[in-house]
């Protein structure tokens, strides 16, 4: 009788873990919490559709590690504007090929910015989330120009170091 106890005990554990845990696992799951860490170049395309002085476009070349992606690469551009950017998207790919799509708004202000995933392929075709990011870019400058105020002798033809850290949360 104890055996027989147990073995019901036992077996009524077992289906409650594996029905709730997938559960939490599965499309829309829980937040969980996301941080990225990139670093690469910025070019500029200049005489595009972008609405700014000249039709800047940025491109950035980006890799890195981000949770739930591991080693991962992003390729993203925009129209830039004063401090900040238009709105664009990117695909953060992971090693694997599985994508987690983001999209984000205009920023006039620079950092820190906001993106929202909105799903993806692989395990992140659901995903949803909110992360914020600080980026940066290292200008190079034109060969022997004294950098002014009023000219600061950037150099649009040569790629620029750049960097950006995100965190917040994602659900998958």
């Amino acid at each position: 009788m104890r055996k027989r106890r147990l073995l019901i005990t036992g077996a009524a554990m077992a289906f409650i873990v594996l029905t709730v845990v997938p559960a939490a696992a599965g499309p829309g799951g829980t937040d969980r919490p996301f941080k990225a860490e990139l670093t690469g170049e910025l070019t500029f395309d200049i005489g595009t559709d972008c609405p700014n002085p000249m039709g800047v476009l940025t491109k950035t070349e980006s890799r890195g590690t981000a949770t739930h992606l591991g080693a991962m690469t992003a390729d993203w551009a925009h129209c830039p504007w004063d401090a900040g950017f238009y709105g664009s998207e990117v695909d953060f790919v992971a090693a694997n090929g599985d994508r987690l799509h983001l999209v984000y708004p205009a920023n006039h202000d620079g950092n820190p910015f906001v993106m929202f995933a909105d799903g993806g392929t692989g395990r992140f075709v659901d995903a949803t989330g909110v992360l914020t990011g600080v980026f940066w870019a290292e200008p190079q400058l034109l060969p022997g120009c004294e950098p002014t105020a009023e000219d600061p002798c950037y150099n649009p033809f040569v790629p620029w170091p750049w960097g950006a850290s995100l965190e917040g949360t994602i659900s998958y």
